[in-house]
């Protein structure tokens, strides 16, 4: 661990390509990747690591389709966008409600997290 957390190894891992980083340590003394077209990708501002969910989707225990195969179904054969993000809302919030009842989960989420004032801060 020690090893891949390294500046050092971090600030290489990024330059050479193989990742990008979001570690702004890291960020200030790399150099841009020499990769066409990776302008796009790299870290700004507005990009940060969100907070962790409360239950995180391996660990639910959802009913019916999980969020990614719903994503993907609605990318290949369309629908109503508004009503499957309800669906998922509702489906995933009984499954941590459920998990909470269990004692499976006690982490609730942070009321104060705002994704549009992340700007470039670690979330919390």
């Amino acid at each position: 661990m020690e090893y891949i957390y390294n500046l050092d190894f971090q600030k290489d891992y990024h330059e050479k390509g193989f990742g990008i980083s979001i570690v702004p340590d890291v960020n200030a003394v790399a150099k841009k990747p020499s990769i066409p077209g990776i302008e796009g990708f790299l870290p700004t501002k507005f990009d940060a690591l969100y907070a962790p969910t409360p239950l995180s989707v391996t660990e639910a225990k959802v009913e019916g389709i999980k969020s990614g195969n719903a994503i993907t179904k609605y990318m290949l054969d369309g629908g109503n966008v508004d009503q499957m993000l309800s669906d998922l809302t509702t489906r995933y919030n009984a499954a941590l409600e459920k998990a909470r009842a269990a004692g499976d989960t006690k982490i609730k989420a942070n009321p104060s997290f705002d994704p549009n004032k992340l700007q470039g801060s670690l979330a919390k």
